[in-house]
């Protein structure tokens, strides 16, 4: 929603009587100075001329159009593809920030502030909690709710999957497939969500099934979901293969070679997941196909590197032990402030507009 939209829905358009004054006294003066240089003046004065056009931003055709022609959170981008930082405000040079949704923004700096981001998440969670906190609830019993009728329709279609020694049902096929759909849908809503929160707008629920480019972001998503189906048949076949059952003997043997080679994979997971977690927001952004925004978030993941694995080994284990310790009932409050921190971060390497942090 763009922050016209805000304007008009709240009745408070802003009153341009002063601008057609204006505008209104220069064209009388202009027509005043050409009747005295044309001799139609009777006073027969030699008033000066005005000023010639500078380039200043209110000297540009059609007037100062004031910030918003960058880019509008509720109308979708504000500039083509492909560029590295498509929220710098063109404004810069006077050292001014953007307005949007009712508060300040800056462009990010390119470089990513680790406790600013958490900061904003936890702020931003609070001061919202309607959509954020209740939200959260309300999709995680949705998610649970249909996990089990997801089984349930999986059972009634092929009833003899359950007991099958090899081989994926039709039914499995296509409550994945179905699965996957709602889980594509439910995850671009929330990224529409978390990207207007970080344009400075109190979102409501509406908000968050208006999402855009999402053709480009169904794309990556699918992309990214086929590498990691394959990853993940590679971690199960060395589950499967890391302990073995002598039910003769009663013993458990472990395959080291298995065990070993599923640390070394699961690290390598964990080592590379920065350098491609972040590709998705700069589609569900609206300024990147799905190509561009490997490429583009590809190089600011990787100039951030650093950063972006310690949030990542950070945010896991204090999800996980947080978790454990009240029994998920703070996951309630944590995960959409590490979500709204993790737009936050992408933003900040992306160069994008970020809320001016107050002192």
């Amino acid at each position: 929603m763009s922050r016209d939209d805000h304007t008009n829905a709240n009745n408070d358009g802003e009153d341009n009587s002063n601008e057609q004054s204006w505008d209104k006294s220069w064209e009388n003066w202009n027509n005043s100075s050409g009747d005295k240089h044309s001799g139609n003046n009777p006073s027969g004065d030699d008033a000066p001329t005005p000023y010639g056009p500078t380039s200043h931003p209110e000297d540009a055709p059609g007037g100062f159009q004031g910030y918003n022609n960058g880019y509008n959170s509720g109308q979708g981008s504000g500039q083509g593809y492909g560029e590295p930082y498509p929220y710098q405000n063109s404004y810069q040079g006077y050292g001014a920030s953007q307005q949007q949704g009712g508060g300040l923004l800056e462009p990010g700096s390119g470089k990513v502030d680790l406790m600013r981001a958490i900061r904003f998440g936890f702020k931003a969670t609070f001061a919202n909690p309607v959509v954020w906190i209740l939200g959260t609830v309300v999709l995680g019993l949705a998610v649970v709710i249909l996990s089990g009728i997801g089984g349930y329709l999986a059972y009634s279609l092929d009833p003899t999957a359950a007991s099958a020694t090899s081989g994926i049902s039709t039914g499995e096929i296509i409550i994945n497939v179905i699965s996957a759909v709602v889980g594509f849908a439910i995850s671009i809503c929330v990224m529409r969500g978390a990207l207007l929160t970080v344009d400075g707008n109190k979102v409501r629920y509406a908000d968050f099934f208006r999402p855009i480019n999402v053709g480009q972001t169904v794309i990556l998503m699918i992309v990214l979901g086929v590498i990691g189906g394959i990853v993940g048949i590679a971690v199960t076949m060395l589950t499967g293969e890391m302990v073995v059952v002598d039910e003769t003997v009663s013993a458990v043997e472990v395959n080291n070679g298995a065990l070993g080679m599923f640390f070394i994979l699961f690290f390598l997971l964990f080592l590379i997941n920065p350098l491609y977690s972040y590709w998705i927001y700069y589609t569900a952004d609206g300024h990147h196909t799905a190509g561009s925004a490997a490429r583009t978030g590809f190089k600011d993941a990787l100039r951030n590197y650093p950063m972006l694995l310690l949030y990542s080994f950070v945010s896991g284990i204090v999800t996980a032990i947080i978790g454990v310790i009240t029994l998920g009932l703070a996951l309630v409050i944590l995960v959409p402030a590490l979500m709204l921190a993790t737009v936050h971060i992408y933003r900040q390497m992306s160069g994008g507009n970020i809320p001016v942090e107050q002192a």
